[in-house]
């Protein structure tokens, strides 16, 4: 079994939602594997933070995503509107897994919201997981940075 497989699956583990004999794969390679093992950990470890949380209610203070990177973005509005804000300065999720009805425009919305100076990395992040076109992309990115520019005004 290979580290690359096992990371991909890791939060399926941590979630129950992988078949025995894979699981137990992915326990005999962690037994085994201390990079692994430590991933392994650091994703229990925030499943056990995000968890804390209900999900119609946003988290009290601040939350800190900065220089994080996780496999599967899980959000909705309640976690952007943390009382404390959010700090997503070179925050990284390959992919991203919405409540249903939640579109690019409210991710966008989001953004600005918890990012109110312009910072072209988070946007062009957006585009890359959603795999935008770059026209387009830029188009919307622009779009977004005008109104921030203008509510300076």
């Amino acid at each position: 079994m290979k580290c690359e497989w096992v990371q991909e699956n890791i939060l399926l583990y941590v979630y129950n939602e992988l078949a025995d004999d894979a699981r137990y794969e992915l326990e005999q390679h962690v037994a085994r594997c201390a990079d692994c093992a430590a991933e392994l950990k650091a994703s229990r470890k925030f499943n056990a933070v995000i968890s804390q949380f209900p999900v119609e209610e946003p988290p009290q203070g601040a939350v800190r995503l900065a220089k994080a990177h996780v496999r599967v973005l899980t959000d909705g509005p309640g976690l952007w509107t943390a009382t404390g804000g959010i700090d997503v300065t070179d925050f990284i999720y390959e992919s991203v897994e919405a409540q249903p009805g939640v579109t690019v425009k409210d991710r966008l919305r989001w953004l600005r919201t918890v990012q109110p100076d312009f910072a072209p990395g988070p946007y062009d992040h957006l585009v890359n997981v959603y795999g935008f076109d770059r026209p387009t992309a830029s188009s919307a990115i622009s779009r977004a940075s005008s109104a921030i520019c203008r509510s300076w005004r």
